[in-house]
């Protein structure tokens, strides 16, 4: 399977984890006890007439459970995303320049830049949903990532 039909089934996965009232992907999604519908956190603090928004169960503030597995789920999701786009991308780049680079020189390429795009945060490819936590990690790792890096490609220059 190639990346582009990986990527592909990555896209219509994620139209299975948008909010139902919002319409973006989950963010600190709640699951309603009552009906087990799940939505973001901050859309089922703004329901105003108390009944669940997709089947109109009447619900209230302690009906909702925080979905951690979801939650996680959703982080690597879009962790595998982002990794195939700029594999994607390497990989038209790579194709138009030299046809001898090797295909484990693009391999490693995409997987480099996923690294340090996921670990520097940077806004294209970071989550739309990041917690203080999930910024104190990337913050705190983004260095050990980088010079491994480094000393990858100084071994194997």
């Amino acid at each position: 399977m190639s990346s582009s039909e990986i990527l592909k089934d990555v896209m219509n996965m994620e139209e299975t984890v948008k909010c139902k009232v919002c319409k973006n992907l989950l963010c600190d999604p709640l699951i309603i006890g009552k009906c087990g519908h799940t939505l973001c956190k901050n859309c089922f603090e703004g329901i105003s007439d108390s009944k669940c928004p997709v089947c109109r169960v009447l619900v209230n503030s302690r009906d909702s459970l925080e979905d951690k597995q979801l939650k996680e789920a959703l982080v690597q999701l879009n962790k595998l995303k982002n990794i195939l786009q700029i594999e994607q991308n390497l990989n038209k780049n790579h194709a138009s320049e030299d046809p001898e680079t090797s295909k484990a020189e693009i391999a490693y390429s995409g997987i480099s830049h996923a690294l340090a795009a996921i670990t520097n945060g940077n806004k294209m490819n970071s989550p739309k949903c990041s917690t203080p936590k999930t910024k104190t990690f990337l913050s705190k790792n983004a260095s050990k990532v980088s010079s491994s890096e480094e000393s990858i490609v100084e071994e194997t220059q």
